[in-house]
């Protein structure tokens, strides 16, 4: 099995934090808001493709807290 690897260096869970910041930019501008609602099922299909994408040609785990050396 490949090393760990820190999540902020994981592709899946940038394209998710893609996706939230999408949300919350349709929750704080109104106008964006409208575009993504009515475009929210392209949206939604686009972001779940790319999320099984990623995560077939990803390999090994993610850590959330990678262990350090002598703490």
């Amino acid at each position: 099995m490949p090393p760990a690897k820190s999540i902020f260096k994981s592709k899946t869970a940038f394209a998710g934090a893609i996706t939230a910041v999408t949300g919350a930019i349709g929750t704080l501008r109104p106008e964006a808001g409208q575009w993504i609602a009515s475009h929210a099922s392209v949206l939604l299909l686009t972001a779940g493709l790319l999320q099984i994408l990623l995560r077939k040609v990803s390999h090994g785990q993610v850590i959330l807290f990678p262990e350090t050396d002598g703490l």
